[in-house]
């Protein structure tokens, strides 16, 4: 065999080891992604956080019986027997008050003017839904609230003295708007309102 062809074979040979050396590689790295994959999908499947604003959202299951007895005016208080034990609920006319380990939590169907939401105007459009107050602040769930009635309390809170501004978003189809400012005492308020639900959160 001449010389030109073992040049020839000894290419071919390189080339086809460099070609197994990189499906090996591809083939490996595949398999690593897809396992990696998997994982995170059954985390994300298995994984629940619980916010603040679920309280706000969900509804608590009650007897007929104890729903007439709350009145009409007593809030749908949502997921709180799944987070706290009975004995630590405390019930009134329109609210609802747990003692947590954070301290405690009271959820209203009215405006609380003792809370840190003195700071701010109540507002006189939609209709307040929940008004849940902590130790760190209040968040305040509003509904039938338009993208303007949010534009005006905007407004209304920069008159206040809210106007170190520290978000301002609001998407093209006008259907929600997200909002944060600070007055010179450094109380801060946060809105975030999305289709007819405006949500206030002051601390």
């Amino acid at each position: 065999m001449d010389i030109k062809k073992l040049k020839r074979l000894f290419i071919l040979l390189v080339i086809l080891l460099v070609l197994i050396i990189a499906v090996v590689f591809i083939t490996g790295n595949i398999g690593k992604n897809n396992n990696k994959s998997n994982n995170n999908n059954g985390d994300d499947e298995n994984r629940y956080v619980y916010n603040f604003g679920d309280t706000l959202n969900l509804e608590e299951s009650r007897t007929e019986e104890e729903t007439e007895n709350l009145g009409t005016d007593f809030p749908e208080l949502g997921v709180i027997n799944d987070f706290y034990d009975e004995s630590n609920v405390e019930y009134g006319d329109d609210y609802i008050t747990l003692e947590t380990e954070e301290g405690r939590l009271k959820i209203s169907s009215t405006w609380q003017e003792e809370t840190v939401a003195q700071n701010i105007k109540e507002p006189t459009f939609g209709t307040l839904e929940k008004f849940v107050s902590k130790r760190r602040g209040v968040s305040i769930r509003y509904k039938d609230v338009t993208l303007k009635d949010t534009e005006n309390y905007i407004k209304e809170l920069k008159e206040l003295g809210y106007i170190n501004v520290e978000m301002d978003d609001k998407n093209k189809k006008n259907d929600y708007y997200n909002f944060s400012a600070k007055n010179a005492n450094d109380v801060l308020v946060i809105l975030n309102y999305e289709s007819g639900i405006l949500v206030i959160d002051v601390y």
